[in-house]
């Protein structure tokens, strides 16, 4: 899909920037202490490290494919699911899981630009929400959540330089 016409939004391209920092991920959670250790073992094992360019490739095409993802909660039935006035509206559509296994839209851009990822190439038990103006991730069993992108911020920022 790489030099086709879908320009990411932001929010797509911010939660494609996340995923990429965590290809090859060796540090498991999955709430149980025995369980989370043989999972970070058994990463260290099998997960093997990406090219440089690979692993820009693999970036680019997640944002595409997470934008793909976010588009078809955007019409039929579910337009206006994707409202900056109501931001936590249809959520649960667009969010990214990885459970005991990476989430369909994560191995689908691997496929797309011939990476290969494996079960544990990310950390278990993570879930990613992209909302309009808002990424957040809560990334393994125990952990807190996390703000990824924030447009306020952003504009805060801008607006304090």
């Amino acid at each position: 899909m790489s030099g086709s016409s879908i320009v990411p939004r932001l929010e797509a391209q911010h939660a494609a920037a996340w995923w990429t920092t965590q290809l090859g991920c060796t540090e498991q959670d999955n709430g149980d202490a025995m369980g989370s250790a043989f999972a970070s073992l058994v990463a260290r094992r099998i997960n093997r490290p990406l090219t440089p360019a690979q692993v820009t490739a693999y970036r680019v095409h997640l944002a595409e494919t997470i934008e793909d993802h976010l588009r078809q909660w955007e019409t039929g039935i579910w337009d206006g699911a994707w409202s900056p006035a109501e931001p936590s509206r249809g959520s649960a559509l667009r969010a990214i899981l990885c459970d005991y296994g990476p989430d369909q839209v994560l191995t689908d851009a691997a496929d797309r630009c011939g990476v290969k990822i494996g079960r544990l190439m990310f950390p278990i038990k993570t879930v990613m929400w992209i909302n309009p103006g808002c990424v957040k991730v809560r990334s393994g069993y125990d952990a807190g959540v996390e703000e990824v992108y924030s447009e306020q911020r952003v504009q805060k920022v801008s607006r304090d330089r």
